[in-house]
């Protein structure tokens, strides 16, 4: 019965660390069961050997930056405490899972056409989802000006904007750069081993 439980997890996140999976209570037969050396963040001189459990073969031609988004989208999603049914994971699955997601689309086409999808859509029970956005903070992408052009281009057609990201460094660049807008910066330090972080 645990497994049945936690699989609508695994299935909302494509894929997740192996801890996760364990306390989601998800036995590694109900996957694909891999490991990538990745760097915590971007440009760190160490890389860590992380486990993890993926929905089906098609995560076996993954390269190491979607798997590192998409571990993280798995961990925020543990730490904001949403719901599979609430969760898109986009940075995984190139079409959304979720009925909501996909009227949504529908009714605002021509709007969506013309921004960059974000890494995870969660949706609160508005008419819009809030956009969820991993930045692991690699050196010379997308400075303050171009962080700022995407929120405010996601501002028209999302409810909110949330970053994750795993380097207190970057936490503190991201809140300076949008101190003056509502975006809320959570801090996951330790992604590969648990779901613990802080909003900053």
């Amino acid at each position: 019965m645990d497994e049945l439980r936690g699989l609508p997890h695994l299935a909302a996140d494509g894929l997740m660390p192996l801890w996760l999976a364990a306390e989601y209570g998800i036995p590694a037969r109900a996957g694909v069961v891999r490991f990538s050396w990745l760097q915590a963040t971007a440009g760190a001189e160490r890389k860590r050997r992380i486990y993890w459990l993926g929905w089906g073969p098609e995560c076996l031609g993954w390269g190491p930056r979607l798997v590192r988004h998409g571990l993280l989208c798995a961990v925020g999603r543990r730490y904001l405490g949403v719901a599979p049914g609430d969760w898109d994971s986009l940075a995984i699955w190139t079409k959304r899972r979720l009925p909501q997601g996909h009227r949504w689309v529908a009714n605002n086409r021509a709007a969506l056409r013309r921004i960059p999808r974000p890494d995870a859509e969660w949706w609160q029970g508005g008419w819009s989802p809030v956009a969820v956005e991993v930045d692991t903070g690699k050196r010379g992408f997308d400075g303050p000006e171009g962080l700022r052009a995407r929120v405010e281009r996601w501002a028209g057609v999302y409810a909110g904007v949330v970053f994750l990201t795993p380097s207190e460094a970057r936490a503190e660049a991201l809140v300076w750069v949008f101190r003056d807008r509502h975006v809320r910066v959570v801090l996951l330090p330790r992604w590969w081993e648990a779901a613990e972080g802080r909003e900053v």
